[in-house]
């Protein structure tokens, strides 16, 4: 404890976990999302918009005539189901369902038509949505298991983490105390999105997340910031696991970086969804792999790896004080490369142990704790 884990270089090794810790494989029947093809052409710049929440109907893009045969629309890189708009006249009009789950902030809609040409626009969205608060420090979260739906995969996207997988249930995540500790990604995960169902302030976006959902807030946090999406436009699925890859996803959204570059890890490939953000990642010394040469982006995130990635970032400029966690009944459990990290979330409130006295630093995260772990960390 106290001791610093060295400054990554491309290629070197995280340490090994404590026997016992062994980072667990990914689930079986899980897939990775399919990356969606970057336009070879470059993209004509079509009139700017701008949606407050109020009238969708001025949400109309033009095209440069009416001859153009829209093929593909894409929302920040990800798909747009063809459901969540129309075409006529030279012109789209998106529908409310989907405009009225946007993020706040300036995203970009790409349009290719079936000629091979490639129109962009910017959206500037000011939704008027705002989620209820999120449940006090002092309730106890009761997580509630969910089935993943057969859809082979994730709906999260360019917007966050998540994968698809086999229709079988979710294992139940433990309730913690306080907050639930720690918590992707994403995919999150780079399926096209899905738009969620409308919903009037103060209402649950997803089915499978109600308000009084002890991740609710965090969730929605991430939510409204563009970093996450759900499974599917009505599921989150928050007791599945995320996967190291998606939560690298994730933590390079949240943290500006410019995803790029190539990557060392001989198990990352040129051309799959997540090999922009894992080199982006190693470029900015945030990840190290699980060998010198492998990162094993397919295996389950552990609470201990992202709180390590969470305190490289922190410690770029002055990670704060650290707690004394002598006290958790697995504390000895903790690999010794994440002791510090461990020590610095626990006193920033960004991971929190649970009811039989434990953190579980070996244990995979929950797409419901990496949210949350994340939006702490982000305010």
């Amino acid at each position: 404890p106290g001791t610093t884990e060295p400054t990554q270089t491309p290629g070197t090794t995280e340490p090994t976990q404590t026997p016992g810790t062994t980072e667990p494989t990914q689930t079986p029947g899980t897939t990775e999302p399919t990356q969606t093809p970057a336009p070879a052409a470059t993209p004509q710049p079509l009139e700017e918009q701008k949606f407050d929440g109020e009238k969708p109907e001025d949400v109309v893009v033009a095209l440069p005539s009416a001859d153009v045969d829209v093929a593909e629309v894409t929302f920040n890189g990800s798909a747009v189901p063809k459901d969540s708009y129309t075409v006529k006249d030279g012109k789209i009009t998106f529908t409310d369902e989907f405009l009225d789950t946007l993020p706040n902030g300036t995203h970009e809609l790409v349009i290719e038509d079936s000629q091979g040409n490639v129109y962009s626009v910017k959206i500037n969205v000011a939704n008027t949505f705002e989620p209820t608060a999120s449940p006090g420090p002092d309730e106890t979260p009761t997580p509630t298991p969910t089935r993943r739906p057969n859809n082979g995969g994730g709906s999260i996207g360019n917007s966050g983490f998540g994968t698809g997988g086999s229709n079988t249930a979710a294992a139940q995540t433990p309730a913690p105390t306080a907050d639930a500790g720690a918590s992707a990604q994403p995919e999150a995960t780079n399926a096209p999105i899905t738009a969620a169902t409308s919903k009037p302030a103060g209402a649950a976006i997803f089915e499978d997340v109600p308000t009084d959902h002890w991740a609710y807030g965090y969730i929605m946090d991430l939510y409204n910031a563009g970093i996450i999406n759900g499974e599917t436009p009505t599921l989150f699925v928050p007791d599945d696991k995320i996967t190291r890859a998606e939560f690298t996803k994730m933590a390079v959204m949240l943290f500006g970086i410019t995803p790029g570059g190539a990557s060392s890890f001989s198990d990352v490939a040129d051309g799959e969804w997540h090999a922009p953000y894992i080199a982006a990642a190693e470029a900015s010394g945030i990840i190290n792999g699980t060998s010198a040469s492998t990162f094993s982006p397919d295996e389950n995130i552990t609470r201990e790896q992202i709180a390590a990635i969470l305190y490289r970032q922190a410690s770029a400029s002055g990670a704060g004080e650290s707690a004394d966690i002598s006290s958790y009944a697995d504390a000895a459990a903790i690999s010794d490369y994440a002791v510090p990290a461990m020590q610095w979330a626990c006193g920033a409130g960004i991971i929190s142990g649970y009811e039989d006295g434990t953190l579980k630093p070996g244990g995979s995260a929950s797409r419901a704790e990496a949210a949350a772990m994340m939006s702490r960390y982000k305010k």
